[in-house]
């Protein structure tokens, strides 16, 4: 799955608070008690956005094509236990 946003709505923390209140729904209408994400390590952006909510470096591996891709994972307790998300206005 890829989410984008237009140039114009980058840095305003919408990206964030979207990824959040998604890992959010996972785990409040599935009986999951930890999500596991695949990022590749080029791509730092994506990975301070999935810090920034929680998750955590889990592992590093090389796909199929040679790329070093980077294992994340969060809990539903540390999910639990982050502050509540922040008003975003445009």
């Amino acid at each position: 799955v890829a989410v984008r946003l237009t140039r114009a709505h980058w840095g305003k923390g919408f990206g964030s608070e979207a990824f959040r209140l998604f890992v959010g729904h996972l785990f409040s209408a599935l009986a999951v008690d930890r999500i596991w994400l695949t990022v590749y390590l080029f791509n730092p952006r994506a990975i301070r956005l999935y810090e920034r909510i929680g998750f955590r470096d889990e592992e590093t591996f090389v796909d199929e094509k040679g790329l070093e891709m980077l294992k994340m994972g969060i809990t539903r307790s540390e999910h639990d236990s982050l502050p509540p998300s922040r008003d975003i206005h445009a």
